[in-house]
């Protein structure tokens, strides 16, 4: 799984990168985790984000340079479909529902513990790999008539 953090708070940038290792090296995660980028600002995140496509995103939504919520807009209207994280101090209930309509998997309030992002993880990796099978599996068709096909995941 190859990742992207931004966060504006250093702590958490660590923070973060600690629970990923955790969960790495306990082997929570059968994909790996690789780190290919880190933000302070929206500004720079965004550029790796359009740059990198990770899997996963993990951010704050409280961001210097462009705030989390117009990157998320910005991140969906460039046709990124990574997974989202968010980790914030933010808990207006607004900002929470628009962060959810533009595609969050997981929403934590700081101060957030290990186990919590280890947990997300665990839970966007699942998400990733049903992803996967739904990607790779063989498909044939049924034609029925002059408008009805029929679709079926040959399992």
């Amino acid at each position: 799984m190859r990742i992207v953090i931004v966060d504006s708070e250093e702590t958490s940038r660590e923070v973060i990168k600690q629970a990923i290792n955790t969960v790495v090296e306990t082997h929570k995660i059968k994909s790996g985790c690789k780190i290919v980028g880190e933000a302070a600002d929206g500004r720079k995140g965004c550029e790796i984000i359009v740059k990198e496509r990770p899997d996963l995103i993990i951010m704050d939504l409280e961001l210097p340079g462009k705030n989390g919520l117009p990157l998320l807009k910005k991140i969906r209207s460039e046709q990124i479909h990574s997974r989202v994280l968010v980790i914030t101090k933010d808990n207006d209930f607004d900002r929470t529902r628009q962060a959810i309509s533009f595609g969050v998997d997981e929403y934590l309030l700081k101060p957030v513990k290990k186990v919590q992002i280890a947990k997300a993880l665990q839970m966007i990796e699942d998400k990733l790999a049903g992803e996967l099978v739904i990607e790779t599996a063989p498909v044939s068709y049924t034609h029925l008539g002059a408008h009805e096909t029929t679709l079926h995941l040959v399992c």
